[in-house]
């Protein structure tokens, strides 16, 4: 089963942050706001996408992309930084967390890391569930005890999950518990 990573690094930041990181009132408008902070779709998206025209021009085919003019002003491509974003290095959104625990810039660091391959906007290259799982900032925070709710100390006797001899199903497995419940979309050009 498919693990929606980009789902999974929107939610990850709205937890943290406790606002939407693409909060767009219309699919341009938050196809905009993407390209803000992750740059333009590369060109093989672009050039197999349904609905390119409708957001994104270029005036010949060996020219770059850009977008189309819109009503409203946006930054440009790529110049929202993830980092001031998050308050990598000024404790946390409004330097909220400052001196607390777990909140170093070194932590944000992992974390941005962890949300940019997330992010990332070409599906090819996006983190993959499996590597999620063995991520820095997530093997850091395993330190923590996960709630019974989430992973229960004792499965169910009819649990079909796998043997603890199969150790890329039990990887899959966690990785499935770790990221369940992601399912915020993001627009697709396509």
């Amino acid at each position: 089963q498919a693990i929606d990573m980009w789902s999974f690094g929107c939610i990850m930041y709205e937890l943290h942050t406790g606002d939407p990181i693409f909060n767009g009132s219309s699919e341009q408008d938050q196809l905009f706001k993407i390209s803000e902070v992750c740059g333009m779709p590369p060109d093989h998206m672009l050039n197999n996408g349904k609905k390119t025209a409708n957001y994104f021009t270029r005036p010949s085919r060996d020219q770059p992309y850009s977008r189309v003019p819109a009503k409203k002003e946006y930054r440009p491509v790529g110049s929202r930084k993830l980092s001031d974003m998050l308050g990598t290095h000024t404790g946390g959104p409004g330097g909220r967390r400052l001196n607390e625990p777990n909140h170093t810039p070194a932590d944000y660091e992992r974390f941005e890391n962890l949300l940019r391959r997330c992010l990332e906007i070409d599906p090819l290259k996006r983190i993959t569930a499996r590597e999620a799982i063995d991520h820095e900032f997530l093997r850091s925070s395993s330190r923590t005890t996960v709630p019974p709710a989430v992973a229960p100390a004792h499965p169910p006797a009819h649990s079909a999950g796998p043997s603890v001899s199969d150790p890329d199903k039990e990887d899959d497995k966690r990785a499935a518990i770790a990221l369940k419940g992601s399912h915020a979309d993001v627009p697709s050009v396509s």
